[in-house]
């Protein structure tokens, strides 16, 4: 389902920010105008991930995701799609992702 103009969540740059100062590439998917698709694919690890923005210090951020975000999240066949709010949240998914790499390495 196409859409006008998706709505971004106030902290959406930030986090596109410090991904970036991760050294993660991010692609921001937040315009395409596919209905449930999330923020931003990222190239991070030898791996891409799907992460969604959500801002806690809005109603809509607060929330969670929304009925088609959380409809494309369930129907995804890849792997999981991640919400992050915070820096910290940041830090803690390629905390996550580096983890899992050291796991699978021959």
């Amino acid at each position: 389902m196409m859409r006008r103009q998706a709505r971004v969540d106030g902290t959406h740059d930030d986090r596109k920010a410090d991904f970036k100062a991760c050294g993660c590439t991010v692609v921001d998917l937040h315009a395409t105008g596919i209905s449930g698709l999330p923020d931003f694919l990222l190239g991070c690890m030898g791996a891409n991930h799907l992460v969604e923005c959500k801002d806690p210090s809005t109603p809509y951020g607060r929330a969670g995701l929304s009925k088609s975000q959380a409809r494309f999240a369930g129907q995804c066949n890849g792997g999981p799609v991640y919400v992050v709010e915070t820096m910290s949240d940041v830090l803690e998914l390629i905390v996550l992702w580096r983890t899992r790499k050291r796991m699978v390495r021959p």
